[in-house]
């Protein structure tokens, strides 16, 4: 990442090395200031510098293609599936457009579940959906909007209940909409999920989060929030280098984390 996205926030001996990507928007034609055909190629060489750094996680915060079909999805995971390691899904809202969220994941070779947690390293990762309605219901095919979403109920009392049982570890929380409590005009910004305060309470609550990692607002930005960072990643579909949209995060046994950019 560019330095005005660097953090680093305590440097020890890591338990966890994984690498992180966003917004690629990969599609048929660029629009906007969104270069969605040569995204395909900054995803491998962002991977292909993964895999020479011996990160052996990434996670994609979604997003990772633009009005999303299975042709689409199948050359993104035949790009991934040429890295040497782990390549885990946040479902994004364009990843939605054409597809349901099934469809998506299957397509991906990703779990069947659009919210989960894993172990890695030392360290306990959760996946969240921000791909919900207001009544909890799906975004599918198109059918939201993408400045109205929300992180259903159920998966508030889940994420509490899976928080917990994972206290000794240090957690780290990736969601493709923002979670943190950045104002726009005054306004919440759109690219906040609408219950996001009460998404922060239960990771406040919780104790052992140290940091979270989201995508969805293009330009990236970082805020700390009841002393957990928000750190959301620049699109890749945007990025003029690497530096600006992957980043290496490395977990240490005490807690801390630090966020660094990949080299090209």
């Amino acid at each position: 990442m560019c330095d005005r996205h660097r953090i680093i926030l305590l440097v020890s001996t890591p338990i966890l090395t994984l690498g992180l990507f966003t917004d690629a928007h990969y599609g048929p034609a660029p629009y906007a200031d969104r270069d969605c055909p040569g995204a395909l190629g900054r995803l491998r060489a962002a991977l292909a510098g993964f895999a020479a750094a011996g990160v052996s996680l990434v996670v994609n915060l979604g997003d990772v293609v633009d009005g999303a079909d299975l042709a689409l999805c199948a050359e993104v995971r035949e790009a991934c599936a040429a890295f040497p390691g782990q390549v885990r899904h946040v479902i994004g809202n364009h990843d939605v457009q054409a597809l349901s969220k099934a469809e998506f994941l299957a397509v991906m070779g990703a779990p069947p579940e659009p919210y989960y947690s894993f172990d890695a390293g030392g360290a306990h990762c959760v996946i969240l959906d921000g791909n919900c309605h207001a009544d909890g219901t799906d975004f599918c095919r198109g059918n939201f909007s993408w400045d109205e979403s929300w992180v259903s109920a159920s998966q508030l009392e889940w994420l509490a209940d899976d928080l917990a049982a994972a206290s000794d570890k240090p957690a780290l929380v990736f969601c493709h909409e923002c979670l943190d409590d950045f104002l726009w005009n005054g306004d919440p910004d759109p690219h906040v999920v609408r219950n996001a305060i009460a998404v922060r309470k239960v990771l406040r609550r919780a104790g052992n989060v140290r940091a979270v990692f989201q995508g969805h607002y293009h330009a990236g930005r970082r805020l700390m929030v009841d002393g957990i960072p928000y750190i959301t990643l620049s699109a890749l579909a945007i990025a003029r280098s690497m530096e600006e949209c992957a980043a290496m995060v490395m977990v240490s046994a005490d807690g801390s984390v630090r966020v660094s950019g990949v080299v090209e």
